[in-house]
């Protein structure tokens, strides 16, 4: 069967057709010592602009907890907690993260959001870190 010269197949893309790859950049954010509030991460720096956070990693010193993500609009000292959609949930991990380890996240959803920050621990408990914590954070574009 014939198809017409303008029509792509979006199953199997055409051998001529070379797809982006996907380009990276970090950004990092520290949670001083004796707190569990990271500093803000700001989006809209032209390194960061139109990027999305993929991936955090954890130092290989980390007081083990979950991380929590938190986002403002203008990084003015008001934050807000992402509840997700159908549960209410916080945007949690469900896992407490230990030393060097590594957690995809739906940056997708930040779309849009000029800067976030990280919770050690949940909003409702924190978990302080005993030194300073480097997060480090992979953004990407989709």
């Amino acid at each position: 069967m014939a198809f017409p010269t303008n029509v792509v197949l979006t199953h199997t893309p055409p051998v001529q057709i070379s797809l982006a790859a996907t380009m990276t950049t970090t950004a990092t954010c520290v949670i001083p010592a004796g707190t569990s509030v990271s500093g803000a991460i700001d989006m809209t720096v032209p390194d960061r602009f139109g990027f999305v956070p993929m991936i955090v990693i954890v130092p290989d010193a980390w007081t083990s907890a979950k991380l929590t993500v938190q986002i403002s609009y203008n990084n003015n000292g008001t934050w807000h907690s992402i509840h997700r959609w159908l549960d209410n949930t916080a945007y949690t991990t469900f896992k407490t993260l230990n030393a060097n380890d590594a957690v995809s996240m739906d940056g997708y959803i930040l779309r849009g959001c000029p800067f976030f920050r990280f919770i050690s621990g949940t909003d409702s408990v924190p978990v302080n870190q005993v030194a300073d914590r480097t997060l480090t954070v992979i953004c990407g574009t989709y």
